[in-house]
């Protein structure tokens, strides 16, 4: 057997070979990865808690207990919560009807250059749209995607498990595969970058929490009609920065400009200025006092990057790339900001990522 070393030149080319033949399986295969990803961050979600765990209990057994009660959660909840979640959207589409009526009366009395609105909106028929989406052919496409789909979470729910048993070993093997000289500095950009994830992950949880609870309290607190499910809509779309927000604010300001408050005597639009000031101080709360407080200085992006981030990864690559491009850009300023000064010639470790002493160092 040969061992004579590569040229520089054959090593490059493999290189580009691997490096191309790597993109275009992730390509060929990007459903699969983006399951692996949504059991990767679920699984860095669990984390800590098998972290407590192992220190009473054997790790393994640690995982196994993590991950059954993790699937009950996931088994139960729907069933737990379908009940409620079924009344408030019966009660969210009965507002929407009235709504459609009120904009109908409304176009009726509107004139544009001394030419009338059209007076009728397309009804707004959830019986049809069910008769429609029962029609065999639809019901054998719906087959056929929740047979792909089920697949995808079958996938991501087996990663699950041993993205949390595996964790360290895969993580050592990846770092076995790097020059010595190299790996030091590897080392440390991983434990920054996973302090990046940690502080978005879980944070993130908790701010959702935090303003769908306080959201939908609010609107009850004021005469909302449907004031629990703009608050679960709330919470839920706060993972999306910039763009949840809006999204539900915007659909708490229709329901108040056409249905106003159950016990308020405001005019309707009076009213809606009011929803609107509630959910402004509501988003000043989270961002300036609750979100530094839980992810400090480790996400240290300007708000406008954010919301272009999130805006292009919707658009381009759906909500899964907006739900993890925030904590992705500051992975990517991290490593970028290292290798410009290794390019420069500077040493990478001297400045920190962040202004901050939050931004989390990492122990030597």
């Amino acid at each position: 057997m040969s061992n004579d070393k590569w040229s520089l030149p054959t090593r490059y080319l493999a290189f580009i070979l691997l490096l191309a033949f790597t993109c275009w399986l992730l390509y060929v295969a990007r459903s699969v990865v983006a399951a692996l990803v949504v059991s990767a961050l679920i699984a860095y979600a669990l984390s800590p808690l098998v972290s407590l765990l192992s220190t009473r209990l054997p790790r393994r057994l640690a995982v196994s207990l993590i991950y059954v009660i993790f699937l009950a959660v996931l088994v139960l909840a729907p069933l737990l919560l379908a009940p409620w979640i079924v009344r408030q959207a019966g009660s969210f589409e009965a507002e929407l009807l009235r709504l459609q009526g009120e904009i109908e009366a409304y176009l009726v009395r509107f004139k544009f250059l001394g030419l009338p609105f059209p007076t009728s909106l397309p009804p707004l028929d959830i019986q049809a749209a069910l008769s429609d989406l029962l029609h065999p052919t639809q019901l054998l496409v719906i087959f056929q995607t929740a047979s792909t789909n089920l697949v995808y979470v079958l996938i991501a729910l087996v990663s699950v498990y041993y993205f949390l048993h595996d964790a360290e070993r895969l993580r050592d093997w990846i770092f076995g595969l790097l020059p010595l000289s190299e790996r030091p500095d590897v080392e440390r950009q991983y434990e920054r970058i996973r302090l990046v994830w940690g502080a978005y992950l879980r944070g993130q949880l908790i701010l959702m929490f935090f303003v769908g609870l306080l959201t939908g309290l609010a609107m009850a607190a004021v005469g909302l009609p449907g004031a629990a499910f703009v608050g679960l809509l709330a919470g839920l779309l706060d993972i999306i920065p910039s763009l949840g927000p809006a999204i539900a604010a915007f659909v708490a300001l229709l329901v108040a400009v056409f249905e106003g408050s159950l016990f308020l005597g405001l005019d309707p639009l009076i009213y809606a200025i009011f929803v609107g000031v509630i959910f402004v101080a509501i988003q000043t709360l989270e961002n300036v006092w609750l979100r530094p407080r839980l992810m400090g200085a480790r996400l240290h992006l300007h708000p406008l990057l954010v919301f272009i981030g999130v805006i292009g990864a919707l658009a381009l690559s759906g909500i899964l790339a907006a739900l993890i491009v925030v904590p992705v850009m500051s992975s990517a300023a991290i490593i970028g900001r290292y290798l410009w000064r290794r390019i420069l010639g500077l040493d990478p470790w001297k400045v920190r990522d962040t202004p901050s002493e939050d931004v989390g160092e990492p122990a030597e």
